[in-house]
């Protein structure tokens, strides 16, 4: 069994960077487990532990859904948090004008529920993650540190190819290794 998942590569630029990590110097206080840029990316379908002999059928799938794909630009540029203000449990940068991102995130789950591997219940919501909150020592600086950079965090990109990802976890974060790519036309 491998743990799979399907996502688009992004490549922060070196402004991006440096926002980041004062962002991570300012959340010091917190525990916060960073995603680090070199390994940042928008999930388009989380697969979990799946049967080797899938991976051919989810190649298949993927190569006849991205077909009708063109190369879409994008912007991820809106700093938000998933959970309540009260018990936050994600931090996370979200594009601005969702609409085409969210159409080809649900094009890939469509194609791949029609290829044996269901949806999600929730939606999708194109994003990337920056952090996974572990604890918030003090909720009103935390806020106020989301609020002072809401603006400052930008990505911009072509996306080009979408990814099959093979993930393993370790003590020090999760290794990701490209099993196939999958260029649009």
């Amino acid at each position: 069994m491998k743990r799979l998942f399907i996502a688009i590569k992004v490549f922060p630029d070196p402004e991006f960077i440096r926002n980041y990590t004062s962002l991570i110097r300012q959340m010091a206080w917190h525990r916060i487990a960073w995603v680090e840029p070199g390994v940042m990316h928008m999930t388009l379908k989380f697969l979990g532990s799946t049967a080797e002999d899938q991976i051919p059928v989810i190649e298949k799938a993927m190569t006849g859904i991205v077909k009708e794909m063109s190369p879409l630009d994008f912007q991820f540029s809106q700093l938000g948090i998933f959970g309540s203000s009260y018990n936050p449990r994600v931090i996370w940068l979200g594009a601005p004008q969702p609409e085409k991102l969210s159409i080809m995130g649900n094009t890939v789950l469509d194609g791949l529920h029609q290829a044996g591997f269901p949806r999600d219940r929730q939606n999708f919501v194109p994003h990337l993650t920056l952090g996974r909150i572990k604890k918030v020592e003090n909720k009103k600086m935390f806020q106020e540190t989301i609020d002072q950079f809401r603006n400052q965090l930008v990505i911009d990109g072509t996306i080009r190819e979408v990814l099959l990802f093979h993930s393993t976890l370790s003590t020090s974060g999760p290794i990701y290794k490209i099993i196939k790519s999958f260029a649009l036309s």
